[in-house]
């Protein structure tokens, strides 16, 4: 749903939506009915889903830098079977 959308569904409703700017949001338009439409700033984002984030265990550590690394390997020609033994990828 677009912004233009939200207004005009608020606006069938007999409410009257505007644009309501902060420092923060640009985008942010506010409703008399309560209804709020903004599109989240990325430090917003964040915020709202920090509860999702967790620490990658070791093994996950590890079977990250170990693509890496053999990214970085086969990008300076080596083959990928090479690069796989040298840095020994855990099979998946």
């Amino acid at each position: 749903m677009t912004v233009q959308e939200w207004s005009e569904n608020h606006r069938r409703q007999g409410h009257h939506p505007h644009p309501a700017p902060t420092a923060e949001n640009a985008d942010r338009f506010y409703c008399d009915c309560g209804g709020l439409w903004r599109i989240l700033t990325p430090q917003q984002v964040e915020k709202k889903f920090a509860h999702l984030k967790r620490d990658m265990t070791y093994s996950e550590q590890v079977r990250l830098r170990d693509t890496k690394c053999t990214k970085d390997l086969e990008f300076l020609g080596h083959d990928a079977g090479l690069a796989r033994r040298l840095v020994r990828l855990p099979r998946a």
